[in-house]
C-alpha cells in the first residue's frame, strides 16, 4: 500500500510505502475501554428496570 506525500527536503512529491504488518495495540487503552463498556451496560440495565429514572434525573 502506498501513500502520496511531500519530501520537505527537496520540495517535491514523493510516494511512501510501509511494508509489513502494523496492528494497533489496544493494551494501553484496555482500562478506559472496559470502563466505557461497563457504563453502557449499567445504563442499559437501568433503562430496562426503570426508564423513567433517566427522565426524572435529567431533564432532556
Amino acid at each position: 500500500m502506498s501513500q502520496n506525500t511531500v519530501d520537505i527536503n527537496n520540495s517535491s512529491d514523493a510516494i511512501i510505502e510501509i511494508k509489513g504488518r502494523h496492528d494497533p495495540c489496544i493494551v494501553p487503552r484496555v482500562v478506559p475501554v472496559i470502563e466505557s463498556v461497563a457504563a453502557f451496560v449499567i445504563l442499559d440495565m437501568m433503562l430496562d428496570e426503570n426508564p423513567e429514572y433517566i427522565k426524572s434525573r435529567w431533564s432532556l
